[in-house]
């Protein structure tokens, strides 16, 4: 999760496991260029312990060029850091993954294409399953990456405007996400490595899927909205009201497409 979509100190919040990973920029003060440094902090909230992981500098001139590292997103999973960067020197930037064990000590670094290192500058979310990770920008648009070895394979989606389905769940297998504009329910299937649809009608008529909700075991919350008539002027005692259907991925797959 992450704040400011110009990315100009950006800060992001991580849960993992029993503490909060918290990832910070701060500047130097009476500098005559923009200089500073990212901070990655583990905060243990129950024992009211921060421990300090890693500490990258930066510098940005006058003339905006930049030095140093720039984080352009994160996620943690089963224990490591992942972090995407662009890494600048003498005017060019290189974008890489590193992974990270929950220490803070390095695992392994892959080079990223410099089209993946464009669109991870405007993304907002990431969230894993295993090793293929789903990345959504502000304006809906989404990639799917395979992390494999010392490689970085972008995935086809055929849709676009994906949303994941929320509940603060993260990293929880499959991937479940819907197309914000037919109201469209898919998850990824690792096997065939395609988003599969989730047969579902909704049982309420002239009512679409306007958004879902999942928990750690698959169930599914799926919030229904009514189809507007664009002729009648609305009011909040006549604004129809939204249904809530529950069920489970499992079931949802047993039922013809």
């Amino acid at each position: 999760m992450s704040e400011d979509p110009d990315m100009k100190g950006r800060t992001f919040f991580m849960p993992a496991d029993d503490s909060l990973l918290i990832c910070k920029t701060y500047y130097n003060e009476n500098s005559t260029d923009a200089t500073g440094r990212i901070l990655l902090e583990k905060y243990f909230l129950q024992k009211g312990r921060i421990q300090k992981l890693l500490e990258f500098p930066f510098s940005e001139s006058d003339h905006g060029q930049k030095e140093g590292m720039e984080i352009l997103n994160m996620a943690y999973a089963s224990g490591k850091i992942y972090i995407f960067s662009a890494e600048h020197l003498e005017g060019t930037a290189n974008c890489f993954l590193a992974v990270y064990n929950a220490d803070g000590s390095l695992q392994k670094k892959i080079e990223v294409e410099d089209s993946i290192g464009e669109f991870l500058r405007q993304s907002e979310y990431v969230d894993i399953d295993e090793n293929y990770f789903f990345i959504s920008d502000y304006e809906g648009k989404s990639i799917l990456l395979k992390i494999q070895a010392d490689e970085i394979e972008q995935i086809g989606i055929p849709e676009e405007k994906l949303a994941l389905a929320g509940g603060g769940y993260k990293n929880v297998s499959p991937l479940i996400v819907r197309q914000t504009e037919s109201g469209k329910l898919y998850y990824f299937d690792k096997e065939s490595e395609e988003l599969k649809e989730i047969p579902f009608e909704s049982p309420v008529e002239g009512y679409v899927v306007s958004n879902v909700i999942r928990d750690d075991q698959n169930h599914l919350l799926i919030v229904l909205e009514a189809i507007l008539d664009p002729d009648v002027s609305y009011t909040d005692e006549t604004w129809p009201p939204k249904k809530l259907y529950y069920t489970t991925l499992e079931d949802l797959l047993r039922q013809p497409a």
